[in-house]
C-alpha cells in the first residue's frame, strides 16, 4: 500500500535533508497551501539545494493538460513507495553585501572595471546597478558560487579548432554547402569583447564563446591565447556541495532502473531489464565521478580541466567513448582544445573515485544469466516464492551444522535462503536441467548429482525441495526424498493438489504411503504461486513427513 505523506511531515524531511547536507547554512522553511519555500542567505547555491529538497515534492505541473500530475515516489532514505503532500518546493536565497560585494571586486578585477555600487535591498538582498554584460557575469558567478568559496576558478582563454558545413548562395541563387574552418574562443572573453568583435568574431550567446570563421585566427588573438595565466584551485565547500547535489539527485533515478518490475520474462522484456540495467550502470559512474570530484574539491585537489566541470551533463560527455565528435560545443566550454587533450581529461576524470563503478558486477551477471532462464521457459521450472520458502523454512526447524539437500533445485531459491538464515548448514543441491547447473555453479554451489530419482546418497538431516508438478513427478520425487533421510530427518516439500484428490493407482498409493510414514500436508493459500518469478496459478500443499 502506498503511504500518504502528510504536508507537515513532508516539510519535515525536507528541513531535515536540506540540513543534514549543508550543515554550515541556516534555512527557513515554510509550507503553506501544499506550497513549500525554503529561504535563506548566501551559503550553497539554488540549484544544490534544490537538488535535495526536489526529491520530496509531490508531483508537478502538466502544461499540455494544464492540470496537477500527482507522483508516487520512493522515499530517499526508506524506499518505500509514497506521496509526498508538498506540490510544489521553491528556493529563495538572498544574497547579502558583503557576498555579492567580494564576488564583484573579484570580477571588476579580471575585467579591469571601476567598482559599482551595491545596494542593500531590505526584501531581496543586495543589489547592483551597472552595465549590463558585467551585472550579468557577476549574477552568474554568484549564482554558480557557494558563500564560503574563497575564489572562483580563473577560466583562461582557450580556442578550438573545427570543421563546418555551411550553406552559400552562388550567383545563380542557388544554395551550396561549402566545408569551412570554424574556431570557437570560449573562457574570460569579457575583457577582450572589443578586439575579438573587430577582428570579425561573433559572440555566441546561446554557446557562450566568440566564433571565427576563417582558416587561422589573427596573430593577436594567437598572442591573447598565449599569455594567458596558469588557473589556480583553492578548497571550495560550496563547489563539491553543488557536485555532491547532483551526485544525490541520481540516486532516484539508480533505483528505478535497478528495480525489477514485476511481470513474466520474455526475450523482449529480458532485452528492456538489461537495457534498463545499463543505463543504471553508466548512472553509477556518474555519480561516483560527481562524488570524486566533491572530494577533490573539498581537499583543493582539483586540476585542469576537471576544475571547470560543473554539471552532470559535462561528466557524462566526458566518459562519453566519442564525447569529442558527439558534443563539440561542451569540451569548448570547458575550454577543451583538442580531441588529444579530450583523451587525457577522460583518463584523469576515470582514475577519481572507485575504478569498479559502472562495471558488470557480478551480481549483474548473474541477474542476466537468472533471465536468460526465465525466457526459456523450461519444462518444470517454476521457482519457489519468498512467503513459501519461509514458511517451509519455519516447518523445517533448521539448526546449524546440518545436513541439508534441495533436490530440483532449479535457480537455488530455497537453498540461498537456507545459506543466509543459516550460514553453517552443509547444503547439498541436485539439478538435472544444464542452464540451471549453470546459474548453481556461478552462486558457488556443486551439484552432487544431475538426476535426483538416479541419486543414492543419503544421510540428509534435512531436505527442502519444490519438485516438477508434471506427470505426477511431485509425489514419485517426494517418495524418493524420504529414502534419503537420516534418522530424525525431516523434510517439507512442495506438492500440487493432483496427488490427493485423483482416484487412479498411483495417487491412491501415495495417500496410502504418506499415511503410513504419518506424514502431514498443509493447503497453502489460493494464488500462492501467482508471486513466483514465473507465475502459475496451480494449486499446491506443504508436505512434511519426519523419519524414525
Amino acid at each position: 500500500m502506498i503511504q500518504y505523506i502528510q504536508p507537515a511531515a513532508t516539510t519535515q524531511l525536507i528541513r531535515s535533508a536540506i540540513r543534514k547536507a549543508f550543515p554550515h547554512t541556516t534555512f527557513r522553511v515554510k509550507t503553506m497551501k501544499g506550497t513549500t519555500r525554503i529561504y535563506w542567505q548566501d551559503g550553497p547555491t539554488v540549484k544544490a539545494v534544490a537538488a535535495v529538497a526536489k526529491q520530496y515534492e509531490g508531483g508537478y505541473f502538466d502544461v499540455n493538460q494544464d492540470l496537477y500530475v500527482t507522483e508516487t515516489k520512493r522515499h530517499p532514505e526508506t524506499g518505500e513507495l509514497v506521496q509526498f503532500g508538498v506540490q510544489y518546493i521553491f528556493c529563495d536565497r538572498r544574497i547579502s553585501v558583503a557576498f555579492m560585494t567580494r564576488i564583484a571586486e573579484q570580477v571588476c578585477k579580471q575585467f579591469g572595471v571601476a567598482m559599482p555600487t551595491i545596494t542593500d535591498n531590505t526584501t531581496r538582498g543586495a543589489y547592483i546597478a551597472s552595465d549590463f554584460e558585467l551585472v550579468r557575469e557577476i549574477d552568474r558567478l554568484i549564482a554558480n558560487t557557494d558563500a564560503t568559496s574563497v575564489e572562483k576558478t580563473t577560466k583562461s582563454l582557450t580556442a578550438v579548432r573545427a570543421s563546418e558545413r555551411i550553406k552559400q548562395t552562388t550567383a545563380d541563387n542557388s544554395a551550396v554547402e561549402v566545408e569551412t574552418v570554424v574556431w570557437y574562443v570560449s573562457g574570460n572573453t569579457y575583457p577582450h569583447r572589443a578586439t575579438f568583435k573587430a577582428a570579425g568574431g561573433r559572440w555566441r550567446a546561446d554557446l557562450k564563446n566568440w566564433r571565427f570563421e576563417m582558416e587561422s585566427l589573427p596573430p593577436n588573438i594567437q598572442q591573447l591565447l598565449a599569455d594567458q595565466p596558469i588557473e589556480k584551485v583553492e578548497a571550495n565547500q560550496g563547489r563539491a556541495e553543488h557536485l555532491r547535489g547532483l551526485a544525490t539527485a541520481l540516486t532516484k533515478q539508480i533505483q528505478e532502473k535497478r528495480r525489477v518490475p514485476d511481470w513474466n520474462m520474455t526475450r523482449r522484456r529480458a532485452a528492456m531489464q538489461e537495457n534498463r540495467e545499463s543505463e543504471a550502470r553508466r548512472l553509477e559512474m556518474v555519480q561516483d565521478k560527481l562524488n570524486a570530484l566533491a572530494d577533490a574539491w573539498e581537499r583543493a585537489e582539483v586540476q585542469g580541466v576537471l576544475g571547470r566541470i560543473s554539471t552532470r551533463k559535462q561528466v557524462e560527455v566526458l566518459l562519453s567513448r566519442n564525447g569529442w565528435d558527439n558534443d563539440l560545443m561542451t569540451c569548448v566550454r570547458l575550454n577543451i582544445a583538442s580531441k588529444d587533450e579530450f583523451l587525457a581529461v577522460q583518463n584523469a576524470l576515470k582514475a577519481l573515485g572507485n575504478p569498479e563503478a559502472g562495471c558488470v558486477s557480478r551480481a549483474d551477471e548473474l541477474r542476466i544469466l537468472e533471465r536468460e532462464v526465465m525466457i526459456r521457459e523450461i519444462e518444470g521450472f517454476y521457482p519457489t516464492p519468498t512467503k513459501v520458502i519461509a514458511q517451509m523454512l519455519h516447518l523445517a526447524n533448521l539448526q546449524p551444522d546440518l545436513r541439508v539437500l534441495e533436490p530440483s533445485a532449479g535457480r537455488g531459491d530455497i537453498a540461498d535462503a537456507i545459506k543466509s538464515a543459516h550460514p553453517s548448514v552443509r547444503m547439498d543441491v541436485i539439478e538435472i536441467n544444464p542452464m540451471l547447473c549453470g546459474v548453481l555453479k556461478f552462486k558457488g554451489y556443486q551439484p552432487v548429482a544431475d538426476d535426483f530419482l538416479d541419486y543414492a546418497g543419503g544421510g540428509y538431516d534435512r531436505i527442502l525441495a519444490n519438485p516438477p508438478f508434471e506427470r505426477f513427478q511431485d509425489a514419485t520425487h517426494i517418495q524418493h526424498m524420504y529414502t534419503l533421510l537420516a534418522q530424525g530427518g525431516r523434510l517439507v516439500s512442495v506438492c500440487s493438489e493432483a496427488p490427493f484428490f485423483r482416484r487412479d493407482k498411483a495417487a491412491q498409493a501415495f495417500r496410502a504411503w504418506l499415511k503410513h510414514v504419518q506424514g502431514l500436508s498443509m493447503k497453502l493459500p489460493d494464488g500462492s504461486f501467482m508471486e513466483s518469478a514465473r507465475a502459475t496459478g496451480v494449486a499446491t500443499r506443504l508436505v512434511i513427513v519426519d523419519k524414525g
